[in-house]
């Protein structure tokens, strides 16, 4: 029997939702497919119909089984820093079907592309942390740390921002991170972010993976402007597999029309601002 399984923590109009709704489809493969749902608040929420669960409960127990048993640990074998990331590693990491080649596809479309023999990755992720760390070394000690209460209330319950839990640059509610203005903070008294969100962010970036030239990237989840890039995110009511995920939010829906958006199931379509200097998400916004 399939149940759908409301997940009112994911808001449609956050990029972190958005990418930890798309991670969830990526751990659940092939065996759930994933939507947003009203919920009668005139809110739009996240969704998971699957055919193993039927509870909330049932469903972090799946996931972290299936997160402990294909960790992203490993990713700091392959580079100390994302920016350190060669051709040579990245194509012998993306060889495999695990979640730090489907990571590294969410970084990278193809390599080498950057001067200097160098991986072009996304603007999602060019992040730095400097004396904090690095971008795969966080994405590690989060993934290893992940646990079941924090990961039911991210899915559940409203975010509860943590003083001092690293974003990575993905949630525009954190209000600073090494000095890049994120978006607006609950508190005034520095970095928050939602324990157990970059687990399942992390492996939302295959779905997003852009098509760049030699000089910047652009495609997939990517447009840019005279204002630079932006991340677009489309709100689809119907059940989409992890498979066909990518196919879905690689389209600019921006440019339909409003009518062909409601014919292929997409509600709206919003957007996260990448702040140019910091490359960085801004704060969400509808688009259409």
């Amino acid at each position: 029997m399939t149940a759908s399984i409301p997940l009112p923590g994911l808001r449609a109009d956050s990029p972190a939702a958005a990418l930890a709704l798309y991670g969830i489809a990526q751990v659940l493969a092939p065996d759930a497919s994933v939507r947003w749902a009203s919920r009668g608040d005139s809110e739009w929420r996240a969704e998971v119909i699957n055919a193993r669960c039927s509870d909330i409960d049932g469903l972090v127990e799946m996931l972290i089984d299936a997160i402990q048993s294909d960790p992203l640990t490993d990713v700091q074998s392959i580079a100390k820093d994302v920016n350190e990331l060669t051709p040579q590693t990245w194509s012998g990491a993306v060889s495999g079907e695990s979640a730090v080649a489907r990571l590294l596809e969410g970084l990278c479309a193809e390599a080498p592309l950057r001067t200097g023999g160098r991986v072009s990755l996304t603007p999602v992720c060019v992040y730095s942390f400097g004396y904090r760390g690095t971008l795969f070394g966080n994405v590690a000690k989060q993934d290893g740390a992940l646990r079941a209460d924090e990961l039911r209330a991210l899915l559940h319950d409203p975010w509860m921002p943590r003083k001092g839990c690293n974003t990575l640059g993905l949630d525009p509610h954190a209000r600073r991170q090494d000095g890049a203005i994120m978006g607006p903070d609950p508190s005034a008294d520095g970095v928050r972010g939602v324990p157990a969100l970059v687990p399942l962010a992390a492996r939302g970036l295959a779905a997003v993976a852009p098509m760049p030239d030699a000089r910047h990237v652009r495609g997939g989840a990517f447009a840019r402007d005279s204002a630079g890039p932006d991340f677009r995110w489309p709100m689809f009511t119907f059940p989409v597999s992890a498979a066909a995920l990518p196919l879905l939010v690689a389209r600019d829906w921006s440019r339909r029309t409003a009518a062909k958006r409601a014919a292929a199931g997409i509600e709206a379509v919003f957007s996260a601002r990448i702040l140019r200097a910091e490359k960085r998400l801004s704060i969400g916004r509808r688009v259409a």
